[in-house]
């Protein structure tokens, strides 16, 4: 298993969408009112983002499914800017 990586860079830009790839297994802590943990596949990797965020055009949004890569039933769309930590499981 990984280490937890931080992620955020010294520059404050998620380093998060640097490493991951779709099909990736990770788990994040995410602070949606308090700190959640969430575990599964990337499904999804998008630049859209809040409107003050988009003149930067970065990555934001990170989609991980709970249960597989391609079964987007139980999908949680994360905002990465939310994402404090994460491991990548496995490749």
């Amino acid at each position: 298993m990984e280490n937890w990586i931080n992620n955020n860079n010294e520059n404050g830009t998620p380093d998060i969408m640097k490493i991951l790839h779709i099909g990736d297994f990770v788990e994040v802590i995410y602070d949606e009112r308090g700190e959640r943990l969430y575990g599964g596949y990337i499904t999804t990797l998008s630049s859209n983002s809040p409107p003050p965020d988009k003149a930067n055009n970065k990555i934001f949004l990170l989609g991980i499914s709970v249960s597989h890569p391609h079964n987007n039933d139980e999908e949680k769309l994360l905002w990465a800017t939310r994402i404090k930590t994460f491991r990548i499981i496995h490749k």
